[in-house]
This record gives structure tokens, C-alpha cells and sequence, in this order.
């Protein structure tokens, strides 16, 4: 076995081309900082080596062979597991703390980096890069699961405004009616490979993808939405005028310079996220039920922004200058600024991000990757039709899109990436528009299969899987025919159908 070698595990072979050019840059600097400037050797882990412990792969002559990259099929699998760079030997160690840094700069996606120990000698690379990465997750707090009962209850149908509205858990979850406009009209399983069609590892090739808007109703009983807004405000607060100043405060911006509007303080969204009332939980275990495939978490906004936001801006999302949180909640009034903006996109994430280390790059919606989705519950008992304030979703090369009304207790779900705002109130609103926003990262449970690269229409209420109680609905809007590349967008498409 090599004393010495790094290697890089699910890496795409043009950045392995820089980086054999570059190392050995990284290796020059270590020495001026009293290392020993030993030469290390570079080995490209494809994905059939996965299986081999690391003295396997050092002693088997994996070096001579890194210049064979293995198909492009092995190079998703290899990408799906994850990116990590792991460091064999006293020389490789001297090149960890300088390494990420020389990645970002040479334009190569930074990765986890860790430290070869001898109790892994036995250790298949799969289950060690496994290990490290769900290690570096506890560490940096990526993973944070939404709070949960143990059991769902369901909101009874007609909705008689008190608790006995609350259904207690069945062997099942009820079906209901649901409308889905959108897409490409094929199946669901055709909407699956399409987002399969090219993952990150792709690395310049085209894909087809698909965004999803998912609007329920009846969600959230009477009583618990009341519960939430007596719990955002207080129960003896007139809604005719603005928020109360013990809770709220003039923080939501738009962008640089723009008038600020009311958000809640930092105290309050703290609490949302650590000690939740039990209508959040009530509506997190009922999204965990309709997602079963996937691991709800809070994102995790600290080890994800760079000091700025991608919203917060009182339109429904976070706004370009104020910090990211894992909860955003408005009070839009008449007059308020109003502009679209994305919550966030994990292609967007600063490069010495956590996330990105463990994570990489990648578009949101891709196979086996961690999806960055939004939940918006608007919360006022009433909002007429002439009042507006309805949240606007746009798709950006037709010019074409859809608008969501603000029924009360409705819930709208949609991947943080798509073009959103929200219209401005009228003169005849009777006060401010109530919405909190959830920003949430939902983990495939099953990387081996693969859920699908998005928000499945097979798990929204109605589908044989999965459903709500009476007057609950769903609905879906798909913006098709959008290719992406590697380096950015490239296309996007938007179809709506006359059945919602």
C-alpha cells in the first residue's frame, strides 16, 4: 500500500484534469509552511472501486489507472453517493487545510475533506463515505428534521371550526379530489426519468426538467389556523391595523434600499423552528404522511448564506438583503413594495458553504439529491376576491404563469427555485394579508431508487397513494421543457391546462 495518496470520490474527469495540473501548487505552498512537500499520489475513485476498501484500491494499482474514467453511467452513480476527498498518509494530511480553497479558485466544486484513519482500513469506501458524510451532517447541523407527532391527525370534512374537526390517525390516509394542470403530460414514471436524464454528473449535457407548484386545501382545521394567528399576534389583536410590535417588526425587504415591511422578530422565528405551537407540528407530521419518501428538514439558513437572503422581501418568501431563515412570515399591507425573487437555489450556495461540501452543486430537482422547497400557509379567517394580494408564479422565457388566491388556511408547496411574488393588496383590504413560509429541504430516503427529481403529483391528495378529508384538494402547475446545463439555465417552458 502507497504511503501517500488523495482520493477523490464522485468527481467529474474535467475537474480531475485541473486539478492533477494544480496540485501540485497546493503541495508547494504546505511546504513553505514547514510540510514536507512529499509527492502524494492522485487516484480517481470511480464507482466500482466503491465496494473496495482503501488499501484495496492503493494496492491494487488504482494509480496507474486514473486516467480511465469508467461510463458516464458509473460517474452518476458515483456523484449520487457523494463527493469526498479523502487524505492517505502525513503528506495528503498537509494538503487538507489548503485544499477547498484551491478547488473554489481553480473553478472545481469543493467537496468534504477528511483524514484517513487506520480503524477504516476494513471499511468499504461506500459505507466510509457514508460515514463521513452523515457525520459532517451532524456536525454542521444540515439535516435538521421538522418536530412531528406520532401519529397524523386529519382534519374531519366540513371543517366546524373546533377541535372536533380533528380526525385521529387511520390505518390509511383519506382520498380526495385533485386537479393537475401542467407538465409534459406524460406519467409519472416518464416525469422520473426525465429528471433522471442528467444529473450533476452530466457536466454539460442538457437534461429535462419540470417545476412544481402544489396548492391543498383543508390542510390545517379551522381552529388550528385561528390557533396559529392568535399565536403570531394574540388573541385580543385588532387585524385592522398592523402587526403588534411585541412580535413584529419593519425588517422584509425586497432588495437594497427598498422600504422595509413587517416581519416577525428574530425571538419569534426562532421559537417556529425550537419550540413550535402545535399547529406547526400538527401540519409538519401531515406533510411528512404526504411525502413519506422523503426526510422533511428545516434548511438549514446559517451554514447556507453568506450574510445575505434570497427573499424575506413581504412576497411570500425571503427578500436579497435581509439574512436566510428557516421561517419567513409577512404582513403585507396596501402600498407595500412587491417584486418577484427565488427563496433559493442550491446551484446559488457560497462555495465554503457546508452544504456544498457535502452536497456539491447541483440544480434543484435532481436525482437523489436534497430538494429545496417552500411552504406557504396563508392565515387570515377571510380574504375577498377584490382585496388581491394573490401570489404570482412566473415562468421567465414564455412570460406565461399562474396565480394562487389566498383562501384561509390554504397551503401552498413549491420548489424554492421558481419565480415567485406576491400581487399588492387593494384599497379595500381590511388590514394586513397573514402568510408564514416554511423554507424546507426534503432528503430522498431511498438513494438507491431514486424518488422523483421533484415534488411527485403520484403523493398530492387524490392519488391512489395518498389523499385529505372532504373538501381537501390539490393541484399542480409543471413548468416543462426546461433544459438546464451544468453552468446554468438554459430554457424553460410553461404549459397550463384548462382543468384548473
Amino acid at each position: 500500500m502507497q504511503d501517500d495518496a488523495v482520493l477523490f470520490i464522485g468527481f467529474h474527469p474535467e475537474e480531475l484534469d485541473v486539478v492533477r495540473q494544480r496540485l501540485p501548487e497546493v503541495a508547494s505552498l504546505a511546504a513553505e509552511d514547514g510540510g514536507s512537500g512529499a509527492a502524494t499520489a492522485l487516484v480517481d475513485v470511480t464507482y466500482d472501486m466503491l465496494s473496495c476498501t482503501v488499501r484495496d484500491v492503493l494496492t491494487a494499482g488504482a494509480t496507474a489507472a486514473a486516467g480511465s474514467y469508467g461510463t458516464s453511467a458509473d460517474r452518476v452513480a458515483a456523484v449520487a453517493v457523494g463527493r469526498v476527498v479523502l487524505l492517505v498518509g502525513p503528506a495528503a494530511r498537509e494538503l487538507g487545510g489548503q485544499l477547498n480553497d484551491a478547488l473554489a479558485e481553480w473553478g472545481v466544486v469543493p467537496a468534504l475533506i477528511a483524514a484517513y484513519q487506520p480503524q477504516h482500513e476494513h471499511t468499504p469506501l461506500r459505507q466510509l463515505v457514508a460515514f463521513l458524510r452523515d457525520s459532517h451532517a451532524a456536525y454542521y447541523g444540515l439535516l435538521q428534521p421538522v418536530r412531528v407527532e406520532q401519529q397524523p391527525r386529519w382534519p374531519k370534512a366540513g371543517n366546524g371550526g373546533d377541535d372536533s374537526e380533528v380526525a385521529a390517525a387511520t390505518a390509511g390516509v383519506p382520498t380526495a379530489e385533485v386537479a393537475v394542470a401542467g407538465g409534459s403530460g406524460g406519467s409519472s414514471d416518464e416525469a422520473a426519468d426525465a429528471a433522471a436524464g442528467c444529473d450533476a454528473a452530466g457536466c454539460g449535457r442538457y437534461r429535462r426538467d419540470a417545476g412544481h407548484v402544489v396548492v391543498l386545501d383543508g390542510l390545517l382545521s379551522v381552529s388550528e389556523r385561528q390557533q396559529l394567528v392568535d399565536w403570531l399576534t394574540s388573541p385580543q389583536h385588532n387585524h385592522a391595523g398592523p402587526p403588534p410590535l411585541d412580535k413584529w417588526e419593519m425588517v422584509c425587504v425586497d432588495r437594497e434600499g427598498a422600504r422595509p415591511t413587517w416581519g416577525l422578530q428574530p425571538h419569534m422565528l426562532s421559537a417556529l423552528r425550537d419550540q413550535p405551537p402545535p399547529p406547526v407540528v400538527a401540519l409538519q407530521t401531515r406533510l411528512a404522511a404526504l411525502y413519506p419518501e422523503y426526510d422533511i428538514c428545516h434548511m438549514p439558513a446559517d451554514q447556507i448564506s453568506d450574510e445575505y437572503g434570497a427573499g424575506g422581501d413581504g412576497t411570500d418568501g425571503d427578500g436579497d438583503s435581509t439574512p436566510l431563515s428557516s421561517f419567513v412570515a409577512n404582513a403585507v399591507m396596501v402600498g407595500d413594495p412587491c417584486a418577484w425573487h427565488v427563496d433559493a437555489d442550491p446551484t446559488s450556495v457560497p462555495p465554503h458553504s457546508p452544504w456544498v461540501h457535502n452536497f456539491g452543486y447541483y440544480h434543484n430537482r435532481e436525482l437523489c439529491r436534497p430538494l429545496f422547497v417552500s411552504v406557504l400557509l396563508y392565515l387570515n379567517a377571510s380574504w375577498p376576491e377584490d382585496c388581491h394580494a394573490e401570489t404570482l408564479f412566473l415562468d421567465p422565457e414564455t412570460q406565461l404563469g399562474l396565480f394562487v388566491r389566498p383562501v384561509p388556511g390554504r397551503v401552498v408547496l413549491l420548489e424554492q427555485d421558481l419565480p415567485h411574488r406576491i400581487s399588492a393588496p387593494s384599497l379595500e383590504a381590511p388590514g394586513p394579508r397573514y402568510s408564514l413560509v416554511w423554507k424546507l429541504v426534503f432528503v430522498p430516503r431511498d438513494t438507491a431508487g431514486g424518488p422523483p427529481g421533484g415534488l411527485p403529483s403520484e403523493h398530492v391528495p387524490g392519488s391512489s397513494n395518498s389523499g385529505l378529508s372532504g373538501s381537501a384538494k390539490g393541484k399542480e402547475l409543471g413548468r416543462t421543457q426546461q433544459q438546464r446545463q451544468e453552468d446554468g439555465e438554459v430554457g424553460t417552458g410553461c404549459v397550463m391546462a384548462s382543468t384548473v
